[in-house]
């Protein structure tokens, strides 16, 4: 592993980047924040006691999301109108056929 040309250390020395930890807890906020936005905008409904939790109910269907870490779980009773949510086009999305546990 080569260290970045700013830092100078000597051979056999360990180098400790506090920086970095702190650099990924804001990635996953700023991800969190663009997934809120959308799913907001697709009319999902964010639940107040668990806040990866969206759904969204029409007069024939209702949709849960569910976001898990990386992962996006969709249950819902219309799978015409999962498919016409649109999350394919704000998200890098594959398709992992039907959840067996979680």
């Amino acid at each position: 592993m080569v260290s970045p040309p700013s830092v100078s250390y000597n051979h056999g020395e360990v180098c400790r980047f506090k920086k970095v930890l702190y650099g990924f807890k804001q990635v996953s906020c700023a991800s969190f924040m663009k997934f809120y936005d959308i799913l907001t905008f697709l009319g999902f409904c964010p639940k107040h006691h668990d806040p990866a939790l969206f759904l969204k109910c029409t007069t024939t269907s209702c949709i849960l999301l569910s976001l898990y870490v990386y992962d996006i779980i969709i249950i819902g009773d219309d799978v015409d109108e999962i498919s016409k949510s649109n999350l394919a086009s704000h998200f890098e999305m594959k398709d992992l056929n039907s959840l067996i546990t979680f």
